[in-house]
């Protein structure tokens, strides 16, 4: 199972179904407006596909925050794949850079 790929699909949903009470602040415990962008922007690479689709489905400041860490992360993420080579090769740097890499042509057309 993709555990960081299950955080983003959830945590989206349930943003999708609560609107502005979609996650829980960590210091005070009470529900706060948005998604916790900044906690997916931690997640693994395995978390980036999910992201890469998801990313569309949020508004607002979590939206840009997400695509901006899409952006930045590409340039980083196909570096990555092409110093390992394929005695490095990781399957979820890979989709990660599959992901983002189509991610960024279909924004381009």
């Amino acid at each position: 199972m993709n555990v960081d790929g299950f955080i983003v699909r959830r945590n989206v949903q349930r943003y999708e179904q609560l609107g502005p009470a979609a996650f829980i602040d960590r210091e005070s415990g009470e529900y706060q407006p948005g998604i916790d962008a900044a906690y997916l922007t931690t997640l693994s690479a395995d978390a980036m596909p999910a992201l890469v689709q998801s990313v569309d489905r949020l508004t607002g400041a979590p939206r840009e925050e997400l695509g901006d860490y899409l952006r930045a992360t590409l340039p980083e993420t196909r570096d990555d794949v092409a110093r390992r080579g394929w005695p490095g090769f990781h399957l979820a740097q890979w989709r990660a850079y599959n992901a983002l890499a189509g991610s960024m042509d279909r924004a381009a057309r």
